[in-house]
């Protein structure tokens, strides 16, 4: 069988239909769909399986008619690719239950397969003595659990630091400011190699995960934050996936308790033993969801389950 190419959308050049054996796509939304889809179509019509991994489908729902032109437009563009393909695949549960409850992909199974780290783990183990750290861009954080956190460290300015890391390091001095970060107790860290994210996440006391809508499978950070066998305290909210819900591995408050949130940083950050216990489970958490070896097993097996089937 000929080789199984996969297709980041804008990104790849399309291979001539007859010489793939199938398709891992990628899929977003782009100026570029309509040449995609009918090389998808293509592709198909051969027999050859296609997996279209979703990694945004349409925006929320507000008052404005513009946007709700873009949803039913969007909502459309998965509907086609709907229709094409073998399987789609979303990478967190509450992705699924709305693309699902839309009514869009008709009888085309849907499963969900978490995103994995965008960190090597490269640093070497380490004294966990770095103090506390912070791993993603300032939108995809509740800031009011942040300015939580920094009135906690402000109880003891002399052992307690934070590390921020993020892609714009004009966005983490502003949202350092608005949460009230103590500039001489917070190191901002913007758009730094993977290797130096590694020895940050290696060597840190304590990981923080406040993220909007709750700790979930789409959050590659918190991935990274898991291979390294971070300890972290997150949240629990709508787009938190079963799997971390309960896990030994991840400490997770509900979502609206910034204190709740504080709370657990200070036992954990009083405790060695349950930080340990808890980075150890970390790893183990990350090795059986959010591994590479995990995720290509699982597209690989979608792969072969589906081999020879063509759309209805």
């Amino acid at each position: 069988m000929a080789d199984v190419c996969v297709v980041v959308q804008d990104v790849d050049a399309l291979p001539d239909a007859a010489t793939v054996g199938g398709v891992l796509f990628q899929y977003s939304p782009s100026a570029r769909f309509d040449a995609v889809h009918a090389w998808l179509r293509t592709v198909r019509s051969h027999g050859h399986p296609l997996i279209v991994t979703v990694h945004e489908y349409w925006p929320p729902a507000t008052m404005s008619p513009w946007r709700a032109w873009l949803r039913w437009c969007l909502r459309r563009r998965v509907q086609h690719l709907a229709r094409e393909a073998s399987v789609l695949v979303l990478t967190q549960e509450i992705g699924r239950r709305e693309v699902v409850a839309s009514g869009v992909t008709g009888a085309t199974p849907v499963v969900v397969v978490p995103v994995g780290s965008n960190i090597t783990r490269s640093a070497a183990e380490a004294v966990r003595d770095g103090g506390l750290v912070l791993f993603g861009q300032p939108a995809a954080m509740q800031l009011d659990v942040v300015a939580a956190v920094a009135r906690w460290m402000a109880g003891d300015p002399g052992g307690r630091r934070l590390t921020w890391i993020g892609r714009s390091l004009e966005e983490l001095q502003q949202a350092s400011t608005a949460a009230g970060l103590d500039v001489d107790h917070v190191t901002l860290l913007g758009g730094i190699p993977d290797a130096a994210v590694s020895t940050v996440l290696a060597k840190a006391t304590l990981g923080l995960a406040p993220y909007a809508n709750g700790a979930s499978a789409r959050r590659s950070t918190l991935a990274a934050m898991l291979q390294h066998g971070v300890p972290v305290v997150g949240i629990t909210g709508v787009a938190t996936d079963s799997w971390l819900q309960g896990s030994p591995g991840l400490r997770l408050v509900p979502d609206g308790r910034p204190g709740a949130f504080v709370n657990a940083v200070d036992a954990l950050w009083r405790e060695l033993d349950a930080r340990r216990r808890l980075g150890d489970d970390a790893e183990r958490l990350f090795d059986a969801h959010m591994s590479w070896a995990r995720i290509a097993g699982a597209y690989t097996s979608l792969m072969q389950t589906h081999k020879g089937h063509r759309p209805a």
